[in-house]
């Protein structure tokens, strides 16, 4: 059994305060992140564009993004198919009331508070709701796909994902085997780190694209979404050929994917 360092006894009071002050500076400091989240610069293209990761010829193989962007192109696909049956023209845009309504809320101080979400008042013209609907479908499902089911595959295994250390940082070079073995938690808390990560990873219902034979009734609509499962059943299987000649990675997977967050 691999012992822990830390000791687990009631704390005292000082150590209770102290410990609630650093739990009120992580809540601010992921506070502060949160608004300061640019809801456009996160769009999957963008943001690995800013990160310098979108050349094939510097890195040839990075999965997120080689099979991330073509589920992203998909998805931005379908909702341009979907949002220009609705709105033929971009006249009607400005006089949707709801539309708009919604849009303002969210970017506003008073409300969401999501920086840059639909250009903080509104929505302009059909391509910027088709990116911002693009994004919110993304994050809710491909994203958080990446994400979470990783925690049984990769998490699970806790000498790779402890979630904490149990002895201080080494200080220099030369830790021992026992030192990195006391950095892992005690059996009773990683077996109680593999039980969490397992269940928070093993929800996975439904699957993106996919809806009910009676969920859309205009028949333009369901030809859209046929179209929209076609290019994510080509997605599927050049990831599984992509999957031959590289480490297996399954995460973006059409078939793996949720139509939204599971959880």
């Amino acid at each position: 059994m691999v012992r822990s360092n830390v000791d687990c006894r009631t704390p005292s009071v000082a150590v209770r305060g102290s410990l609630s002050e650093v739990f009120y500076r992580i809540l601010r400091t992921v506070a502060k992140q949160r608004l300061s989240y640019s809801f456009t610069n996160n769009y999957l293209p963008t943001r690995m564009t800013n990160q310098g990761v979108m050349s094939t010829k510097d890195i040839p193989v990075y999965h997120y993004r080689d099979d991330g962007l073509p589920v992203w192109a998909a998805i931005h696909d379908w909702v341009a198919n979907y949002v220009n049956i609705y709105y033929p023209n971009e006249g009607l845009l400005a006089t949707d009331f709801e539309l708009q309504s919604w849009a303002a809320e969210i970017g506003s101080t008073m409300g969401g508070r999501v920086k840059y979400f639909a250009a903080n008042g509104g929505i302009k013209d059909r391509a910027q709701l088709v990116d911002t609907l693009t994004m919110i479908i993304w994050t809710a499902g491909p994203q958080h796909a990446a994400v979470n089911f990783p925690q049984i595959t990769d998490l699970t295994f806790v000498p790779a994902g402890p979630m904490a250390g149990y002895r201080p940082a080494p200080a220099a070079d030369g830790m021992t085997e026992q030192d990195y073995l006391d950095f892992l938690p005690p059996l009773d808390v990683a077996m109680k780190s593999f039980q969490s990560l397992f269940f928070l990873g093993a929800v996975n219902h439904t699957n993106l694209g996919m809806y009910a034979p009676s969920h859309f009734m205009d028949a333009r609509v369901k030809i859209a979404n046929a179209g929209f499962l076609a290019q994510l059943t080509k997605i599927e299987a050049s990831i599984i050929a992509k999957n031959l000649t590289r480490t297996k990675y399954t995460h973006l997977m059409p078939s793996n994917i949720p139509q939204s967050t599971n959880i």
